[in-house]
This record gives C-alpha cells, structure tokens and sequence, in this order.
C-alpha cells in the first residue's frame, strides 16, 4: 500500500517536472523567436534607410528579447549542474550508508558464527568513545 502511494508520488513528481520542462521550452523557443524577429527587422529597417528614432522600438525588443533568451539559458545550464552536483553528493552519502550497513551485517554475522549476542548499540555503561570492555573512571 505505501510503495503504491511512493509509485504514484514518484510519477506525479516526473509528469510535473516534465511539464515545467516543456513550459521552459516553449518559453525558451518564443524568446528566441522574438528575438530573431525583431533583429531579422531592425537589420532590414537598417540596410533599406538606416536606423531612426523609429527603429527605437525594435532595437529595445531586440536588446530584451536576446538578453532574456541567454539569462534563460545560462540559468538552465547552471540549474542543472547544481543538480549533478546534488546528485553526486546525494549518491555518495547513499554509498556510505550502504557501507556502514555492510560493515553492521558483517559484523552481526561474525558474532552469530561465534554464538554472540546481536547488540543494538553501545552498551548503557559504557561511556561513548571509550573502548568497549573498559571501566568507566570512577567519579
């Protein structure tokens, strides 16, 4: 019942992530259209009379338009190297815990061969940090 309700939160997460993919898209591909028509226009405006004080509106569209295309990409790009990074990190944290789990079972497995008891945790007596078996100093 959980791992059902973990399949269709993973799912639901993916379909949102695609989405949101698809709408940077999209935005990203209008931007760039805009942007190329409004630099094909003002280079026309420029080779047929020169510019003018009409041309003012095309070349401020132009100057946004580009500027806004490469912040959307450069943001992306570095968007998705903070996640590589995440998720290297994320991946070697995982591959220590699944070593300290595999030093735990080994260890459990070692004294059930010799017929000891599991434990659970440090003894209640024995102070963290000191080796096991020792004293605690008298206080």
């Amino acid at each position: 019942m959980a791992a059902d309700r973990e399949a269709r939160h993973v799912t639901a997460g993916g379909a949102n992530q695609e989405r949101l993919r698809t709408l940077v898209a999209l935005l990203l591909l209008s931007l760039a259209g805009i942007a190329w028509i409004s630099v094909r226009s003002l280079l026309g405006s420029y080779r047929e009379n020169g510019l003018g004080p009409s041309d003012a509106p095309a070349a401020v569209a132009s100057i946004v338009s580009i500027g806004t295309v490469i912040g959307v990409l450069v943001g992306g790009v570095l968007s998705g190297l903070s996640k590589l990074v995440q998720a290297r990190g994320q991946r070697d944290a995982d591959l220590v815990r699944a070593n300290a789990e595999m030093v735990r079972a080994q260890a459990d497995m070692v004294r059930a061969r010799a017929g000891l008891p599991a434990v659970d945790g440090p003894p209640a007596n024995d102070p963290p940090g000191s080796p096991p078996g020792e004293e605690p100093p008298p206080e």
